[in-house]
This record gives C-alpha cells, sequence and structure tokens, in this order.
C-alpha cells in the first residue's frame, strides 16, 4: 500500500486514511455515536478488533 505522509512523525497508509474518512462521515466520532464499532467495522468488511 502507498503511504501518505501528514508530519514527520506519523504515516498512514491510503487504507487507513479511507477508514477514518468514512468513520468520520458516517458519525463514528461525533458525540454521541452515530454509529458504534461493530456496525463500522462490518459496514468496512474488517474485524471489529481490527479497529478497536
Amino acid at each position: 500500500m502507498r503511504k501518505r505522509t501528514f508530519s514527520e512523525r506519523s504515516e498512514i497508509t491510503s487504507r487507513q486514511e479511507y477508514v477514518v474518512k468514512i468513520a468520520l462521515t458516517l458519525g463514528f466520532f461525533s458525540y454521541p455515536k452515530k454509529i458504534n464499532l461493530e456496525d463500522l467495522s462490518k459496514r468496512l468488511n474488517a474485524s471489529h478488533v481490527t479497529f478497536a
């Protein structure tokens, strides 16, 4: 996977960037949450343990 640099100290993969954008869009970081971790992981076809 291709890596993108956001600062000198951190790099994330394009997949990680995609997951964060989807989580933001679906309200995972909202208060109260609009989607929980399990539903988010199902939507992205990944284990909730991976996201935790």
